[in-house]
């Protein structure tokens, strides 16, 4: 039995230690792994702890693109607003810049018949600047056969009061006629229309 024993012992002990070295094999694969295991969760809990500041950066960054949103919607809508003011007076002005071209267009329409009246009414002048000279002419040769005939008139009154003469003799020197009591002296108007 001990020659047994020693046979299992011989085949125990290279078996045991195939069995230890195995077990250690496995142990430091294990080891290793656990190794690789714990760089891992600590790469990961860097990598947690750098996203976790990346998320803190990013919400505060969200709040403030939050806030810039909504000023920027404030403005919009207030430009919105002065855009629609704008529009407005826009609007008013091309009708006011119609109701000014109208203006103008009637302004210029009426300046040109009043141009035309002008024209017309400085033709019509010209007619009775020539027509009041033509008049003037015919007043003065009126005139002048007034006063000549007003100085002959004189001459005549003069003769008969001139004693000696009287109305019972015939046509004195030629040119002369006799009308009641008065000579006339006749000569021909040569300005007579």
């Amino acid at each position: 039995m001990e020659r047994t024993l020693n046979r299992i012992n011989l085949l125990a002990i290279p078996l045991l230690t195939v069995l230890c070295v195995v077990q250690w094999w496995k142990d430091r694969e294990l080891q290793l792994r656990l190794e690789e295991s714990r760089r891992e969760v600590r790469g990961l809990v860097e990598l947690q702890a750098r996203l976790e500041g990346q998320l803190e950066s990013a919400r505060a960054d969200l709040g403030l693109f939050k806030e810039r949103y909504r000023v920027s919607e404030e403005r919009s809508a207030e430009l919105r607003r002065e855009l629609d003011g704008v529009s407005r007076e826009r609007d008013r002005l091309e009708a006011e810049v119609g109701r000014l071209r109208e203006v103008l267009t009637n302004w210029m329409e009426a300046v040109r018949l009043r141009d035309e009246k002008l024209e017309a009414a400085a033709g019509t002048i010209r007619e009775l600047n020539q027509r009041v000279g033509e008049l003037a002419d015919r007043y003065r040769n009126c005139v002048t056969n007034y006063e000549r005939l007003v100085v002959e008139h004189g001459r005549l009154l003069e003769r008969l009061r001139r004693p000696g003469t009287g109305s019972g003799g015939g046509p004195g020197h030629g040119g002369h006629r006799t009308q009641g009591a008065a000579e006339v002296d006749v000569e021909p108007d040569d300005t007579s229309p």
